[in-house]
């Protein structure tokens, strides 16, 4: 039994109205199959733009098929700026499009990937500066609980109602573990901002581990658990978000970049920036030559 539109579509609604997020269901090329649900009027604004609109489709396309890559429904910057994320609809192991949901401005969102390496000139337009400006801003932890959420209820409706198979959520804990509560997703939040601000320092597990007052293996287990991902993995995440970043944003050289996000070793951060971006930063900096600087 193939799942009605109409069910999709209500979903999408009802999902948007209830978290203040934008959502629109999408083909496999991006392209809307829905309305446009509780959409900011900025991005109303610039899909209605020939020179913007399809990259807004591009993201959403992108976001879905990195979400069905990794089996991971990870939340990434538009080409605009906005946090974003994009749920794979998969029937019968074909691909039939994506539920794209998003539009939140997030402080520090730089630390997140871009889904489009493309520059645009958005600030150049004053309307759409005014307007991108007034998005509603959001807290990160919020927009990853919206995702979990939408994934969650996709899951356990559609593909038990219509056999939909979709990706397992943001680092979704088996049933088995045990459930973190509030006071441990806090102390997880002041370990993470840590993290933040001090990635580009000689940090260690065992050095955050004190920070957090826990012993290295405690320490080590809690974070795999609370965040779904390893403690070196995410800081090397989180140091080649910004390397990244900066790549796209400054004329600094590599060795510079390499050294301001925390790699001592230029030829071991050009080794890990190409294994996990597939390019390496020499080739990312020349693509944006004499691209100028958005500050949004």
């Amino acid at each position: 039994m193939k799942p009605s539109k109409d069910i999709i579509d209500k979903i999408s609604y009802d999902f948007a109205w209830a978290t203040g997020l934008g959502s629109v269901v999408v083909d496999v090329n991006g392209k809307e199959i829905s309305p446009w649900y509780n959409f900011t009027p900025f991005c109303q604004h610039i899909r209605k733009m020939a020179e913007f609109y399809p990259l807004c489709q591009q993201c959403d396309r992108c976001g879905g098929l990195e979400s069905f890559k990794t089996k991971q429904v990870s939340c990434y910057r538009c080409h605009a700026g906005l946090v974003d994320f994009s749920i794979p609809i998969v029937i019968n192991n074909s691909m039939v499009g994506f539920l794209a949901c998003g539009q939140a401005r997030v402080e520090n969102s730089m630390l997140l990937p871009s889904i489009l390496p493309t520059k645009n000139n958005i600030e150049r337009i004053s309307r759409l500066n005014d307007l991108w400006h007034e998005v509603p801003v959001m807290e990160q932890i919020k927009v990853d609980a919206a995702a979990h959420l939408l994934n969650t209820i996709v899951e356990n409706y559609l593909s038990k109602e219509y056999n939909i198979q979709v990706v397992r959520g943001i680092n979704a804990s088996s049933p088995s573990e045990e459930l973190i509560s509030d006071a441990q997703r806090a102390r997880m939040d002041k370990i993470i901002k840590y993290i933040h601000d001090n990635f580009a320092e000689d940090l260690t597990l065992e050095k955050v581990a004190n920070v957090a007052n826990f012993s290295s293996c405690y320490f080590s287990r809690f974070f795999k658990r609370v965040s779904g991902e390893g403690f070196s993995a995410y800081l090397n995440r989180v140091r080649l978000n910004e390397s990244r970043y900066l790549l796209e944003n400054t004329h600094w050289s590599i060795e510079k970049i390499s050294r301001s996000v925390g790699y001592n070793d230029s030829a071991y951060f050009v080794r890990v920036f190409k294994k996990h971006y597939g390019v390496s930063p020499h080739r990312l900096q020349q693509q944006n030559v004499g691209i100028p600087v958005i500050n949004l």
